[in-house]
C-alpha cells in the first residue's frame, strides 16, 4: 500500500483498506458459484408474474436472496 499511498496520509490508507476489506468479504467462493450454477442449470431464476421463467443463459450475476420462514416458502440463499 505504500506504493500506492506514498504521502502516507492515514485517512486514505483506511479508505483503501475498508474499500479492499469489503471488496473481498463480498466476493462468492467460487466452489459456491459452481454448485449454485450447477442447481440452477447455468439459467436465470428470475420469473414473472405469469410464471415465466427468463431464457437468458449468458452474461448471469448472483444474487443473494433472503430466506423467508413465513408462509412456508424459502428463497435460495443465492440463485444466478
Amino acid at each position: 500500500m505504500r506504493c500506492s499511498l506514498p504521502d502516507g496520509d492515514l485517512a486514505a490508507i483506511i479508505e483503501t483498506a475498508v474499500t479492499e476489506k469489503l471488496a473481498r468479504t463480498r466476493e462468492v467462493p467460487a466452489a459456491v458459484k459452481r454448485a449454485v450454477s450447477a442447481r440452477d442449470e447455468d439459467r436465470c431464476r428470475y420469473t414473472n408474474a405469469h410464471r415465466n421463467q427468463c431464457s437468458a443463459r449468458v452474461r448471469l450475476e448472483y444474487h443473494r436472496g433472503q430466506r423467508s420462514p413465513w408462509a412456508g416458502t424459502t428463497r435460495p440463499a443465492l440463485s444466478l
